[in-house]
């Protein structure tokens, strides 16, 4: 499974996991030539506190949680993108 916007693969991967509806990809399996860290951060009760990567192409585009809450540990070592303005996931 991989994420694709405008032809580029961001991430790839055959573990990636779909998580409460979302799909998260191992970190090792991202193209880190196209992320940078962000200064956002969200808090989710179930997940914990979620820290996010700038897509260099387009913005706020990932996000993961690098200390998730006890019940999402599985999430741990994984990022999930927004599925929008052109990002897809292909299967």
């Amino acid at each position: 499974m991989k994420v694709e916007w405008k032809g580029v693969t961001l991430a790839k991967s055959d573990e990636a996991m779909n998580y409460l509806g979302t799909y998260y990809f191992p970190h090792e399996s991202i193209n880190e030539e196209y992320f940078r860290d962000s200064d956002a951060h969200t808090v989710c009760w179930i997940k914990g506190k979620a820290s996010y990567y700038n897509i260099a192409v387009n913005g706020d585009g990932a996000r993961y949680y690098p200390e998730p809450l006890e019940r999402a540990t599985e999430i741990g070592n994984y990022a999930a993108f927004y599925l929008n303005q052109g990002v897809e996931l292909v299967r």
